[in-house]
């Protein structure tokens, strides 16, 4: 299932305005291949936002900002690729990550911010607008 693939205005200006050449190539395979293929079968991991690790600071709160922004991730293979722990996962995994909004069900989504993954900080309202 093909997916028509919007940005908010934060990432519009973070795409064409501040992120380098290789960067946006990654975004570039990404977004070409959701507008062919959906989320299935990327290279990397993808996944909701909303799984946080138990430490985490005030994570019912990011659990809760999360599932009601239906904000996922999916790691872009910056700096590099990396096999998953699991090597039956079937993905691969990166230290970076494209933040999105998951709107599949209504044939879209929205891609937000680009960021580490471990930190993880989710997309706040600034990314969102």
């Amino acid at each position: 299932m093909s997916l028509e693939v919007r940005v908010s205005g934060y990432f519009e200006i973070l795409y064409y305005d501040r992120v380098s050449e290789s960067d946006a190539h990654l975004i570039n395979a990404f977004w070409d291949h959701c507008e062919q293929y959906g989320l299935k079968g990327w290279r990397g991991k993808i996944k909701e936002s909303w799984d946080i690790p138990w430490d985490y600071p005030n994570r019912t709160a990011l659990v809760a900002h999360a599932k009601a922004n239906n904000l996922w991730h999916a790691h872009m293979g910056a700096p590099e690729w990396k096999p998953s722990q699991n090597p039956d996962a079937g993905y691969e995994v990166s230290e970076w990550v494209i933040h999105f909004q998951n709107f599949s069900d209504q044939g879209f989504i929205r891609l937000l911010d680009l960021g580490h993954h471990d930190p993880f900080r989710l997309p706040g309202q600034e990314e969102m607008t």
